[in-house]
């Protein structure tokens, strides 16, 4: 069987040509525009984008407000990088598997048994047992339960007896068949052999919470070729389908990385600018210690008013963050998660998010923005760590100052990557927050 082709796409990029794709696999191009329509209208169902992700023109195919790594097909393999990311970036893919495990928009997707690699990372272990998990942990209260048939001696009439047994029964008892509608059966196996085959999860939560996944599971029946070969578990039992599927990858591929070689691992999608700010919203929860954090909070900037009816509603603003004294309800400092970063050109403010934050400004009466823009951390400059933050440029109009900073994204999968985060972000916000303080007390 011929290898896959890997296509490799950078978010908001330059189209990929499908001439070049369909030469490469020995297919019509028609034929490959159609598998790459299928899979955008997948895309847009698991991601949640607004409009199918994968762009096909003329020119070629390119992506918008996705990133990850996937299967078009059973010869094209895609992956595609985040637009502030070079494509060739050290671990980016790793990083982002892990953002798809914390966001609500993003998606581990185990049927896609991409080439992958094996690796020694003890991170990408944590990360993939961190997505077993959670899959078992949503799906435990309706246990995976086949009939089985076994046969037993003993003098209890359980089971169906022969007339000779029942008859003639042995020192033990009447052998007898009984059956059973039972846990301990083959699919149980398989996801309980991987999570026993995991190697160095060195995140002691996941590894707290995968021994607890292994006794709730059982003693299982030690998984054989046959079993290990069944790709779908019963129909009433589908929502264990995505976990049994990457737990048959498991078990055949232990440990693997995402780059392309001769082992499987599971894809994952993420839509780019939602997964942002959800990844903020648990970075400045954990490392903002100083003040209250409220994602999401509506704000009245002013109102307005339909002349045919002469109704007034409240015209309404929603920072993505707002961080208000604990003690006073003030508010110190407002947030807003932006994704424009892109890797080829110079961060700057657009007129758009000016006037943005100055609604935000007027509607809370808070002088203070900061606008926060996701970036890779500088190849020349080993010791940035996730999370930190370097302050790109500042407006000033009348007393309201408008910061747009960057946030290093890289290295969230390394050991303690999403708690250095946490930490570096809050440092940042916690440090204006004090400022604030200061300028607010007038001291």
């Amino acid at each position: 069987m011929r290898r896959p082709v890997r296509v490799t796409l950078s978010e908001y990029g330059k189209p990929y040509d499908l001439a070049v794709i369909a030469n490469a696999v020995h297919e019509p191009v028609s034929r490959v525009a159609l598998q790459f329509e299928k899979a955008s209208l997948r895309l847009q169902h698991v991601a949640k984008t607004a409009s199918p992700p994968l762009i096909l023109n003329e020119t070629g195919v390119r992506a918008i407000d996705i990133a990850g790594v996937l299967r078009v097909s059973d010869s094209i393999e895609l992956e595609i990088a985040p637009k502030f990311l070079d494509s060739s970036a050290e671990s980016w893919r790793e990083d982002f598997f892990l953002a798809a495990l914390i966001s609500r928009y993003g998606h581990i997707l185990p049927r896609e048994a991409l080439r992958s690699s094996r690796t020694t990372r003890a991170e990408l272990s944590s990360l993939i047992a961190g997505a077993l998990v959670s899959m078992y942990e949503k799906v435990q209260r309706l246990p995976l339960r086949t009939y089985s048939r076994r046969f037993v001696d003993e003098f209890s009439g359980d089971g169906e007896l022969e007339p000779e047994d029942a008859v003639l029964p042995t020192e033990n008892g009447y052998l007898q068949e009984i059956v059973e509608f039972t846990s301990r059966n083959s699919y149980n196996g398989v996801i309980h052999c991987a999570a026993n085959s995991l190697p160095h999860v060195s995140d002691a939560g996941v590894a707290a919470r995968l021994r607890r996944m292994q006794v709730r599971l059982g003693k299982q029946l030690p998984i054989n070729a046959r079993g290990l070969k069944r790709p779908r578990v019963p129909s009433r039992f589908r929502v264990w389908q995505p976990l049994y599927q990457l737990s048959r990858q498991i078990v055949r591929n232990s440990g693997v990385s995402l780059l392309p070689g001769a082992f499987a691992a599971p894809g994952f999608v993420v839509n780019t600018w939602r997964m942002w700010e959800d990844l903020l919203t648990v970075g400045l929860r954990i490392g903002v210690k100083d003040a209250a954090v409220a994602p999401q909070m509506l704000s009245r900037l002013g109102s307005r008013r339909a002349e045919s009816s002469g109704k007034d509603q409240d015209l309404l603003v929603v920072p993505d963050f707002t961080f208000a004294d604990k003690a006073t309800g003030t508010v110190l400092l407002l947030a807003d998660a932006k994704y424009k970063t892109r890797v080829d050109s110079e961060l700057r403010m657009s007129e758009a998010d000016v006037y943005e934050a100055l609604a935000f400004a007027t509607a809370t009466g808070c002088n203070e923005v900061i606008l926060l823009y996701p970036r890779g951390a500088i190849t020349d400059k080993t010791h940035e760590q996730p999370g930190e933050v370097a302050i790109a440029e500042r407006v000033k109009i009348g007393k309201v100052q408008i910061i747009a900073a960057t946030v290093v994204v890289s290295g969230l999968s390394s050991r303690g990557g999403l708690a250095r985060f946490a930490r570096n972000v809050g440092y940042a916000i916690n440090v204006t927050l004090a400022i604030r303080r200061s300028e607010v007390s007038g001291f």
